[in-house]
């Protein structure tokens, strides 16, 4: 399960490759960019690494040294921080919604609410 949540997270991260290099607040994009490419197979898998670390807290580690780090970033992108964090959290708790299939709208409602969020991290400065 280590080397999937490895996987995962290397996955995450290849995801900024495909922004434009001119593009700012790229820790956040990077997590839009996740959103909206979330898919079943991976829903799975994560699935899996969260019921494994339920029995095994400390398999989730890694994530959440990742998400210290993107948290980081993201404060020093955004000049408007409190800003920066609220969408952070309402991209986790979006994909955290679909990834445990809690009620979320359906696609539909994801898809505006990610164009809903691009459009606030374009309008930040």
């Amino acid at each position: 399960m280590a080397a999937l949540l490895r996987d995962m997270l290397s996955e995450h991260e290849s995801l900024e490759a495909r922004l434009p290099q001119d593009s700012r607040q790229r820790t956040l994009r990077r997590h839009l960019c996740s959103l909206r490419t979330l898919d079943a197979a991976a829903s799975d898998v994560s699935m899996a690494i969260l019921a494994v670390a339920a029995a095994e807290p400390d398999l989730l580690d890694p994530l959440r040294d990742a998400l210290e780090v993107d948290l980081s970033c993201i404060e020093a992108e955004m000049k408007d921080t409190s800003l920066g964090r609220l969408i952070f959290f309402a991209l986790q708790g979006l994909r955290f919604h679909s990834l445990l299939a809690l009620p979320d709208g359906g696609p539909s409602v994801r898809n505006e609410l990610a164009q809903k969020i691009e459009e606030m991290i374009d309008n930040a400065h």
